[in-house]
């Protein structure tokens, strides 16, 4: 949402990777863990899994997709380079997808921003 300047205070970071090809942790995960950062909930889906990471009052969902819908959030992302490293971020389209799927009051909200948002996109055309 602070993507595409709707800050909300949730605290939380998502982010999404392709879903590891083996059992063992991802290289975010190791990461998260040595940043003192405890999963503390897996949610299966149908398109990959959700672990969720809290580190006092921050959390970290991490979305790891199945390889297809992994490659298509990408080819719609936005990319940016931070720092020699390449960003993509999720294109309002797909993320007003994910938010329908999950449907939390939060989600709804963030919903009705990023549709007025996209309103105000098609209209500067």
């Amino acid at each position: 949402m602070g993507a595409y300047g709707l800050p909300r205070n949730s605290r939380d970071i998502d982010i999404v990777t392709k879903l590891p090809r083996q059992e063992r942790p991802s290289e975010l995960t190791i990461h998260l863990r040595d940043e003192g950062f405890v999963e503390y909930k897996v949610q299966y889906t149908e398109d990959g899994l959700v672990r969720r990471y809290k580190k006092d009052d921050w959390l970290v969902d991490v979305f790891e997709a199945v390889p297809e819908v992994f490659n298509a959030l990408k080819r719609n992302a936005s990319i940016f380079t931070l720092k020699n490293k390449t960003i993509y971020v999720i294109s309002i389209r797909d993320l007003i997808q994910m938010k329908k799927r999950r449907a939390s009051s939060q989600d709804l909200v963030d919903i009705a921003s990023l549709e007025w948002l996209k309103r105000q996109e098609i209209n500067r055309k």
